[in-house]
């Protein structure tokens, strides 16, 4: 059984989330500094690259509780 820890906050207009996993292994630690998205024909690796591109802080923390994700995004849109 896999336990996820969510957080997530909204206020003035900003989302704030946090969620941690027991996923500490090192090639856990370096898929999350990277940037390329996965192939069109790989059955996932696409979260990262979403959160990267749409959020306007995101940061990655990994250790012997596990890794934890935050991200920050204005839910504000502009009309022209």
């Amino acid at each position: 059984m896999k336990t996820v820890a969510v957080l997530a906050l909204h206020f003035d207009e900003k989302c704030l989330a946090s969620t941690r996993n027991a996923l500490h292994r090192a090639a856990r630690a370096q898929r999350l500094a990277g940037e390329r998205l996965a192939s069109p024909a790989a059955p996932g690796g696409r979260g990262i690259w979403l959160m990267r591109r749409l959020a306007d802080q995101l940061g990655f923390t990994t250790g012997p509780e596990g890794t934890t994700v935050r991200l920050r995004m204005r839910l504000t849109c502009t009309s022209s």
